[in-house]
């Protein structure tokens, strides 16, 4: 039976990789500025991809700079921070409107609920709560009609 290794040095920091750590960290952010410099002359839109794609064409050796890379260096990100543009996504869920009203009557019971599911998660919390309370008005006024017809009966 052999014995697992336990390393007595916790801090896992390897001194004679620094050098080598602090290079590639100095080559990406140097790479990174002046494909968003770039992006920004051009009027183009400055992203984590499209910082992938240009940073190839600029740097010499041709591997350019990984979009996850602008993330992990604090330098470079910093620098991107000062350019980027919100994410297309949150532009059309800005413009998206709160459901006015919704049909609750034409529901059917044996709809796909992985669908409805994956609609419901498509929605943002302000448009869930709204959803909500339309739900809940629904089953108020249904309940109220229903009791209503009910003592109507026993007239």
């Amino acid at each position: 039976m052999t014995q697992p290794f336990v390393s007595t040095n916790n801090d896992n920091k390897k001194p004679w990789l620094e050098e080598v750590y602090d290079g590639k960290k100095d080559r990406t952010y140097d790479i990174g500025k002046r494909t968003i410099d770039e992006l920004v002359k051009r009027g183009e839109r400055v992203s984590y991809r499209s910082i992938q794609t240009v940073s190839k064409t600029i740097d010499p050796t041709g591997k350019g700079v990984h979009a996850n890379t602008v993330g992990s260096n604090e330098q470079l990100h910093q620098y991107y921070l000062q350019f980027a543009m919100p994410a297309k996504r949150s532009k059309i869920r800005a413009n998206k409107s709160a459901p006015s009203s919704f049909k609750f009557e034409h529901l059917k019971p044996n709809r796909d609920l992985l669908q409805v599911r994956k609609r419901y998660m498509r929605l943002s919390r302000s448009e869930l709560a709204e959803k909500l309370i339309q739900a809940e008005e629904y089953i108020a006024q249904n309940q109220l009609e229903w009791q209503k017809s009910i003592f109507e009966l026993f007239k």
